[in-house]
């Protein structure tokens, strides 16, 4: 999870102090990162190779036309995809699905935690 730290920080880099342009970025950098957490630990419990679900993952991120944003996804999707094959491969169904929804819910929690902070950090309550 310090490598999404790092992802999040990079993102805020350069932002304007006006909290509602921080609140549509948590909200967008967050969704980014429920999607590719969702989309990595689905296709671990699918079975797929970590190469195989990398592969599946860069392709959207290098379709990216802005190469800084591009350079920040591609980091985020290397993290999670590697955080995602630190998680049990499951053969019963329920628990598949629940590693899925842990995996993905403790992401998004964490991305909007270092939002939050951020917000605190400049007063806005």
């Amino acid at each position: 999870m310090k490598k999404l730290t790092l992802f999040l920080v990079l993102i805020c880099t350069g932002i304007s102090v006006h909290s509602e342009v921080d609140y549509k970025l948590a909200q967008d950098s967050c969704g980014l990162m429920e999607s590719v957490a969702f989309a990595a630990q689905t296709y671990r419990q699918m079975g797929y190779k970590p190469s195989e679900a990398l592969d599946k993952l860069m392709e959207t991120a290098n379709k990216i036309e802005d190469p800084q944003y591009k350079d920040i996804v591609s980091r985020l999707v290397f993290d999670v995809v590697e955080n995602a094959y630190s998680i049990q491969l499951y053969s019963a169904k329920a628990l598949k699905d629940k590693a899925i929804t842990q995996f993905t819910e403790t992401n998004y929690l964490s991305c909007i935690n270092v939002f939050k902070k951020r917000l605190e950090e400049k007063g806005t309550p």
